[in-house]
């Protein structure tokens, strides 16, 4: 099972880890835009309201167990707008999820563990408030550096209704 600590959910890849891309080359492509894609990632934080996600479908992936929201329109949004200033040249994924088991090198029985998902009902509600910028080289990695938190600092609805 993956550590409570290391539960999130990935907004955006700026540089992909599992890329079979040398890890100085990504370190240079790092190095050359992590100027202007912090700026552009805390322009669109700031003019992104905090929203809820609801993670409530478990989903067997091939590498392990995920729980994802079945609809979060707010999350899509951000992606996008996030695509589109920082200019990375590829669409933004639509699933929203948080990895909760990652199989190693020995994959369990699929038919047994799907058995035991069957019935297995999940509701995750968090606040997303902020978005954190880390780095990591290594896929998969439970360790990250955090470069900067985001805050979101859009208007509520009850701001808007002021």
């Amino acid at each position: 099972a993956v550590p409570g600590d290391a539960l999130h959910v990935s907004v955006l890849n700026l540089v992909h880890s599992r890329s079979s891309m040398p890890d100085s080359m990504k370190e240079r492509l790092w190095d050359t835009n992590r100027q202007r894609w912090l700026r552009a990632i805390e322009e669109v934080s700031r003019g992104t309201p905090p929203f809820e996600v609801s993670l409530d479908q478990v989903v067997l992936a091939p590498n392990g167990v995920l729980v994802a929201a079945t609809d979060s329109p707010e999350m899509v949004s951000l992606r996008e707008r996030l695509g589109a200033a920082l200019d990375l040249g590829r669409a933004t994924p639509v699933l929203c999820h948080a990895t909760i088991m990652r199989f190693g090198r020995d994959v369990p029985d699929i038919a047994r563990v799907r058995g035991v998902l069957r019935d297995l009902v999940v509701k995750i509600v968090t606040g997303v408030t902020a978005i954190r910028t880390v780095r990591e080289l290594t896929y998969p990695s439970l360790e990250r550096a955090t470069i900067r938190w985001h805050e979101l600092l859009g208007p509520t609805d009850v701001d808007a209704r002021r």
